[in-house]
């Protein structure tokens, strides 16, 4: 068995969270879970997982490249797709 040295790096924290539900979503982006039930039917919404009939899953990086992909400078900038 190997001893531990106090010089080694301690590991802080596990993986970091890859795959939020829609509650954890609404948490931390404020996208309601209504808003995205509704974008999921539409297709206009961010990319989502549905490993299993009743369980949605957003990727971390999907969720923010979506968003910085609605991004704008004032209420009257159209955006990238006008």
């Amino acid at each position: 068995m190997m001893k531990s040295t106090a010089l080694e790096p301690v590991p802080s924290d596990p993986a970091p969270i890859r795959f939020l539900r829609p509650i954890q979503v609404e948490a931390l982006y404020g996208l309601t879970q209504k808003f995205l039930a509704h974008a999921r039917g539409r297709g206009d919404g961010p990319p989502f997982v549905k490993p299993s009939p009743r369980l949605v899953l957003y990727a971390v990086a999907d969720l923010e490249r979506w968003l910085a992909a609605r991004r704008r400078l004032s209420t009257s900038d159209p955006g990238p797709s006008a």
